[in-house]
């Protein structure tokens, strides 16, 4: 289901938690907080355009426990591991640990359901742990709750199991990871998700890749800027689909990359992305 009604003002945080189920509703209302960060569902996961779009984005995220470089642009809290997925992941979590802060969002465990150096690689119990010691804590105090993000699109190998165990706090709305390159399997991730947990979705990461029957990024600019104008506009008119960020990560074709090496102005894929989120803010 598809609603064509924009929010604006201070109509948005009511909207934002009127879709969600009724225990979600209290649980945000309580925190004062809107599902939609600062208004605009726009964002960026990676900092390397947010100087850039910072005036059509309303957060970012660069998957730690405190961004920084953009003060222009809220940043969003992240605790991505366990520390045992080498250097950055340990630093991450000392980082987490030192953090005395109550972040606004905090995003659960980044991809712990995949193996290699862009995912958490946690077991379901791993996971469990690490929600309940470090991140139910900041619920309770007050963060909105994103849940972990999963690798494998559509796959409940992990999410569903992590649900079932004791967790001392749910989520708030659902964190998940969309690599496709039509409309149609963006649409089955996000139908996916909303009908199994019925909470709101942020899409923390996005990217045109064809992922069946393997891992192929697009190449084509011409359908990568469909692509990007597509999705906007298919994330913007989603009721379910609260927040949403264009991934400046590894592991994609060149001519994603949002910005010239030194980044110091906008690739076209970087560029698209502006003048699409631009009708919306």
């Amino acid at each position: 289901m598809v609603c064509l009604l924009k929010y604006t003002g201070a109509a948005l945080a009511l909207a934002s938690t009127a879709i969600a189920s009724p225990t979600t509703s209290a649980h945000v209302e309580a925190r004062k907080a809107p599902l939609i960060p600062n208004g605009k569902k726009a964002g960026s996961a990676g900092g390397r355009a947010v100087h850039l779009w910072k005036d059509h984005i309303g957060w970012w995220y660069d998957w730690t426990p405190k961004p920084s470089g953009h003060d222009e642009v809220p940043g969003v809290s992240m605790l991505w591991g366990d520390g045992h997925q080498g250097q950055f992941d340990a630093d991450r979590l000392h980082a987490f640990q030192n953090l005395h802060s109550t972040p606004q969002y905090l995003l659960g465990p980044n991809e712990p359901d995949c193996h290699g150096t862009y995912s958490a690689d946690l077991r379901v119990a791993q996971g469990v742990s690490l929600w309940n010691q470090y991140i139910a804590p900041k619920g309770r105090a007050g963060s909105l709750l994103g849940s972990p993000s999963m690798c494998k699109q559509k796959d409940e190998g992990w999410l569903a199991k992590f649900r079932t165990q004791k967790l001392d706090a749910d989520w708030d709305f659902t964190a998940i990871h969309v690599y496709k390159d039509s409309m149609q399997g963006v649409q089955e991730d996000i139908d996916h998700y909303w009908n199994k947990y019925g909470k709101p979705i942020w899409v923390t990461e996005f990217a045109c890749v064809s992922d069946q029957p393997e891992w192929k990024p697009c190449q084509d600019q011409g359908q990568i800027n469909r692509f990007i104008n597509d999705v906007v506009d298919l994330f913007e008119k989603n009721e379910h689909v609260m927040a949403y960020a264009y991934t400046d990560g590894g592991g994609l074709s060149p001519n994603w990359t949002p910005t010239n090496n030194d980044g110091s102005k906008l690739s076209e894929s970087g560029r698209t992305y502006l003048n699409a989120i631009k009708k919306y803010h």
